[in-house]
């Protein structure tokens, strides 16, 4: 099986910031005809969490057709993409401490507002 590699760094830069770079990546993928595709990290020191979110979908995106490896990511690189795939399909909640007071007229709220 032969692979091809994409050097991140020589594609996009050693610092990826945006989803449009991420994309780029995509489209480097896309014009490769090998089922095995490896992302060389090799020099990329700092990945956003949109360009990883952005990242994490497109890997999600060509899993059925192409294997893909990534290779030599900085810890922090690696560190960011495993949080941002460990939260993407989580759902988000708020949670708040916040007390609701419910006032049933002008006055009410007017004896609120007098108390603090």
């Amino acid at each position: 099986m032969e692979n091809d590699t994409i050097q991140i760094a020589q594609l996009i830069g050693n610092e990826l910031r945006s989803r449009m770079q991420a994309n780029q990546i995509l489209t480097a993928i896309n014009e490769t005809a090998s089922q095995h595709i490896i992302l060389d990290f090799e020099q990329v020191v700092f990945v956003s969490r949109s360009f990883a979110d952005e990242l994490c979908g497109i890997l999600e995106q060509v899993k059925a057709s192409k294997e893909i490896t990534l290779i030599n990511e900085e810890d922090i690189v690696k560190e960011t993409l495993r949080i941002v795939m460990k939260h993407r399909n989580t759902k988000r909640t708020h949670e708040t401490s916040v007390k609701t007071i419910v006032f049933h007229n002008m006055t009410e709220l007017s004896n609120y507002f007098a108390t603090i």
